[in-house]
């Protein structure tokens, strides 16, 4: 709900000066930023960047808890990582657990899987790249003294490049199928959900860091490294020149204590405000620049 209120606001401001704009300009309410339902890749198909064709684009997500409110930060190249949901089904064999040498047990080699995923990272991924895979479930069993069938884990990765994000696909793939096979059992790997990083383009971003300082009188932070988390706004930057800013509503230090998504996360409203002005003057501006060059083309 912040980001549709800042969205409306800036629809507001944009219209009250609508005879003023030199271009067209689109909004558009992220359907499902989390990647979890159909979200980018659902809007790129029904032609959201087409009649009439999108040049260029400026997304804005507000952060509490870990940045001051009302502060501006952004990056150049990629800011948030992709993501890749890892969905692993082992199947062994059953046995009672007094006899697990007449079974196959697909809970060791559950766990070798997890162990073997976190060493994909420390041996295969540069230092200084970054990624992680991280595991948010593991079932299997149903009794203490019984080995069962089957396991099921489910994590996710993500990585802030491409090649890596390649790679580690490929494998942890080869190594789930390795240690089962090593084992005797058997595994199913399959990859879910995949969301590729959001790209901030280099001279989008110098510009419209120019226009948001502008307005502020305040600077912009840069980042010094992407943020871990994803968004679906990345099959859009991948697709167009895109700048992705993050807006402050509120840190540890100004007695927030919750981070967003949580229920209980309590946003600083004031900072609403210039959010919207800021994607209304994103707009202005940058249509103004082309129109100016346009001109001078001209002469």
């Amino acid at each position: 709900m912040t980001h549709t209120a800042m969205l409306l606001g800036a629809a507001k401001i944009l219209k009250d000066h609508e005879a003023e704009l030199k271009g067209c300009v689109k909004l558009l309410f992220q359907p499902d930023e989390e990647g979890v339902a159909p979200g980018g890749d659902a809007v790129l198909e029904a032609g959201v960047l087409e009649n009439p064709h999108v040049d260029a684009v400026a997304a804005l997500h507000v952060q509490a808890l870990e940045f001051d409110a009302g502060a501006i930060y952004t990056r150049k190249g990629t800011i948030f990582s992709s993501i890749d949901d890892i969905d692993v089904r082992i199947t062994g064999c059953g046995a009672h657990g007094s006899t697990p040498h007449q079974g196959i047990d697909p809970i060791n080699i559950a766990c070798h899987i997890f162990f073997g995923a976190q060493n994909l990272i420390a041996r295969e991924l540069d230092p200084n790249d970054q990624a992680v895979i991280t595991f948010g479930a593991i079932n299997g069993g149903t009794a203490a003294n019984i080995v069962p069938d089957d396991v099921h884990l489910l994590g996710t990765l993500r990585t802030i490049d491409e090649g890596t994000r390649a790679h580690l696909k490929e494998r942890m793939e080869a190594m789930c199928r390795g240690i089962a096979e090593g084992f005797g059992g058997s595994v199913d790997v399959r990859f879910l959900r995949g969301v590729p990083s959001v790209y901030n383009d280099p001279d989008l971003t110098d510009e419209l860091i120019g226009y948001v300082e502008d307005l502020t009188g305040r600077p912009v932070t840069i980042l010094d490294k992407p943020i871990s988390g994803s968004d679906d706004m990345s099959v859009i930057s991948q697709a167009v020149p895109t700048t992705y800013f993050v807006m402050g509503t509120g840190s540890e230090d100004e007695g927030v204590r919750y981070p967003v998504h949580n229920s209980r996360v309590v946003f600083d409203e004031s900072v609403f405000v210039e959010g919207a002005a800021m994607t209304a003057t994103m707009a202005l501006r940058w249509l103004e620049a082309r129109a100016r060059d346009d001109k001078e083309n001209e002469r």
